[in-house]
């Protein structure tokens, strides 16, 4: 799988994860999560339309990603195990778990891409 889509994925995923937060939980701030997630369907959808410009733009969509799932894994662990915010764990371990792995895979999708880069200089 490539970064661009990787980063489209991550995108739909976060939305839907902000979106269905919100509606159970009816915070607001389970929508902070879609923003992430637009920005990384933004970031993918630039990165497939301008070759030029992917290295950068998913370098830009790694550091969304973390502090995407740095907030949520902080919130997590200061929510997790208080009375009535089972839903709201939920939402939070979800945004996290998604984040740390878009992460590793971006991470991987570079690694790879310098050792294919390496191979063709050979």
């Amino acid at each position: 799988m490539n970064a661009p889509k990787i980063a489209i994925a991550y995108g739909i995923l976060s939305i839907i994860i902000g979106v269905v937060g919100w509606q159970l939980t009816g915070g607001k701030t389970a929508l902070i999560g879609s923003a992430f997630g637009a920005a990384g369907v933004a970031c993918g959808a630039i990165a497939l339309a301008r070759e030029s410009l992917r290295k950068h733009v998913m370098h830009v969509f790694c550091l969304i990603v973390l502090v995407g799932a740095l907030g949520p894994t902080i919130r997590f662990f200061i929510s997790f195990g208080k009375e009535g915010k089972e839903t709201v764990v939920a939402i939070l371990g979800a945004s996290a778990l998604i984040g740390w792995v878009t992460l590793g895979l971006m991470i991987k999708s570079f690694i790879d891409a310098r050792r294919a880069r390496n191979a063709e200089q050979k």
